[in-house]
């Protein structure tokens, strides 16, 4: 049986593709570290699938519990506002749907320690 949660992570879209590659690597890494759960993916602009046609597709197969993780470093109007309003939307369609959508990246603590370690100390060298 299909599990009925999903982690979601949202980019935001891009006309290059290195940035699409970048996403896809990315997912690569966590469906091999995400074990037991789908992950799904979606943009919130110009590429597929959108968030919508992620979610859509998640509950054809039984999910209904989403971990919504934005790939936005800070919370600008897409993660206050785009974002919750389309989740808000699909629960309004869905309302069995739940949404637990996490921070950006750089309210996370270990954001900043990540960035000290890998980015101001290897520069240094």
């Amino acid at each position: 049986m299909m599990p009925k949660r999903a982690y979601l992570f949202i980019a935001h879209g891009s006309r290059e593709p290195a940035a699409r590659e970048g996403f896809e690597v990315l997912l690569s890494s966590l469906r091999k570290s995400i074990t037991g759960y789908p992950v799904l993916e979606a943009y919130l602009t110009l590429n597929q699938p959108s968030i919508e046609t992620s979610v859509e597709s998640g509950l054809a197969q039984g999910i209904e519990d989403y971990v919504v993780v934005p790939l936005f470093f800070f919370e600008g109007a897409h993660v206050k506002k785009d974002i919750p309003q389309i989740l808000a939307d699909l629960k309004l369609k869905h309302n069995r749907l739940d949404f637990q959508v996490m921070p950006p990246m750089a309210s996370i603590e270990s954001f900043a320690e990540w960035v000290v370690l890998n980015a101001v100390k290897k520069a240094a060298r």
